[in-house]
């Protein structure tokens, strides 16, 4: 096919829709076009690279003896209600109904699907091992789609599940995907690191995740070379240094600060240190409403906000339910007379003559 035949065109100009490099040069190559927030479709020469992608993984997990099939992906409800997840998926799960009423999703994952159909085959432990995998579109209601491809609400994802007689057996299955894994990071040349991460509503006894290394990734990776630690950050454990401040403490007191919105006007305005600061986030959780203190440097780990209250959800809390939350507007909340419960980071309780919001608009 000549050129001036294919679908084929460039823009010169970044889309002011993408906020990050790679999100604009996927659009401006002709790659791939934003129909909606986290929503694409690939475009001839998107779909070629897409496609090439796709083979390196389907060639190594046939490789090790994985076998493809396709799921559908509008599913009953009542499959993720039996199995106790259908809660767990909250609103990252799509919904719908036909025309008589009956209840709907767009399949976030496929574990129940694939439970049924190994249940069709396997009748004794001498039906055992066997893995089974699909390349399918998946589809979560992110609540703020971003970063081009990185966080999207229709994706493809390659998901794989053994089915084994024994934790031996597991093991041996583990390892077979692991190392096709590797090869397929390996054969794409993609600078990757392969960390210990949380389950999440997946669940299971360990997860292991292949990061491609990024300025723009979402995730925090701890690495040591000295002892081989490597996690995510939302499950790696801080250590306590149990921080003493010996200075004197001194009376609270009220400091008018007004047009001042953000630390970093406060540090330039006031020349106060930001190690002398604090910051209160106002958090929805499970519906309810959370202040979180953190030193203004640091950001909140939501994981293990969620794991300390046990909790489903979370997002930050909508600028009017923050000044419900504080009488303030946005940009004021602090402890100080605080309505809704305080959760308080170890670094910050150890700290004397700080600075705080104090829920009162200059």
């Amino acid at each position: 096919m000549k050129l001036k035949e294919s679908y084929f065109f460039t823009i010169r100009e970044n889309s002011k829709d993408e906020e990050t490099i790679s999100g604009n040069l996927l659009v401006r190559s002709g790659m791939v076009k934003k129909a909606g927030s986290g929503i694409y479709y690939f475009l001839p020469m998107g779909l070629r690279v897409f496609k090439k992608v796709e083979n390196i993984v389907r060639e190594e997990m046939n490789n090790a003896g994985a076998q493809e099939l396709v799921m559908p992906s509008m599913l009953p409800e009542d499959v993720y209600v039996k199995s106790g997840r259908r809660d767990n998926f909250g609103d990252d799960m799509f919904g719908l109904k036909d025309r008589y009423g009956r209840k709907y999703v767009l399949g976030p994952t496929h574990e129940e699907m694939f439970v049924e159909a190994a249940r069709e085959h396997i009748k004794s432990y001498k039906d055992m091992p066997i893995n089974l995998y699909q390349i399918a579109n998946k589809y979560r209601d992110e609540p703020r789609p971003r970063y081009g491809l990185i966080r999207v609400r229709e994706f493809s994802m390659k998901d794989a599940y053994s089915f084994d007689r024994d934790l031996d057996g597991l093991h041996v299955s583990y390892m077979k995907m692991f190392n096709a894994y590797k090869k397929i990071f390996d054969r794409m040349e993609i600078d990757y690191k392969i960390v210990t991460a949380s389950t999440g509503v997946m669940g299971g006894l360990l997860s292991e995740e292949f990061q491609a290394v990024t300025d723009i990734g979402e995730d925090v990776l701890v690495l040591c070379d000295k002892c081989n630690l490597s996690s995510n950050i939302e499950i790696t454990e801080c250590v306590d240094q149990k921080i003493v401040d010996n200075e004197e403490e001194k009376e609270l007191e009220m400091i008018y600060t007004p047009n001042v919105r953000t630390i970093d006007e406060l540090v330039n305005d006031y020349g106060i240190p930001t190690e002398k600061m604090a910051k209160t986030l106002i958090y929805k959780i499970d519906g309810k409403f959370y202040a979180v203190m953190v030193k203004s440097h640091r950001e909140v780990n939501e994981y293990k906000l969620l794991r300390l209250l046990n909790a489903k959800e979370i997002e930050l809390a909508a600028f009017e339910d923050v000044e419900r939350s504080t009488h303030a507007e946005v940009g004021f909340a602090g402890p100080v007379g605080m309505e809704v419960p305080v959760i308080c980071y170890n670094e910050v309780r150890g700290m004397k003559n700080f600075l705080v919001g104090a829920n009162k608009t200059d």
